[in-house]
């Protein structure tokens, strides 16, 4: 099992982004299973961590599946969703893991977006 931990912190004008993941993951041999654990009162968070794994896995080459445990998640209720959520999840397993994928999301400060190139 390994940890990994990604944070964002950005201002633009009015438009603030943040969140801070932690997670311990590990490579299994089940082909594109995801399976993640979390606490009840984190629920929320899971369509933006299952995103983030699948798109992950999906920019890698090899035929792995992932299970993920969410080690520590800081957010704040208006600068956090649940694309800041994926965009710290692939980051994070990139970590973890060491496996670098083929594109990488990335914050466009121009457009105030994130990008999940294909």
């Amino acid at each position: 099992m390994s940890k990994g931990r990604y944070r964002i912190a950005e201002q633009v004008q009015n438009y603030g982004i943040y969140g801070e993941l932690g997670l311990i993951c590990e490579l299994t041999d089940d082909t594109d299973k995801i399976d993640i654990i979390l606490s009840n009162d984190l629920e929320k968070w899971k369509p933006g961590i299952l995103f983030g794994a699948t798109y992950f896995l999906e920019n890698v080459i090899l035929d792995k599946g992932l299970s993920i445990t969410l080690d520590e998640i800081n957010f704040n209720e208006v600068d956090t969703n649940n694309t800041v959520i994926a965009f710290l999840t692939v980051h994070a397993l990139i970590e973890a893991t060491g496996i670098k994928i083929k594109t990488a999301p990335f914050f466009d400060i121009a457009t105030m977006g994130f990008i999940f190139p294909k």
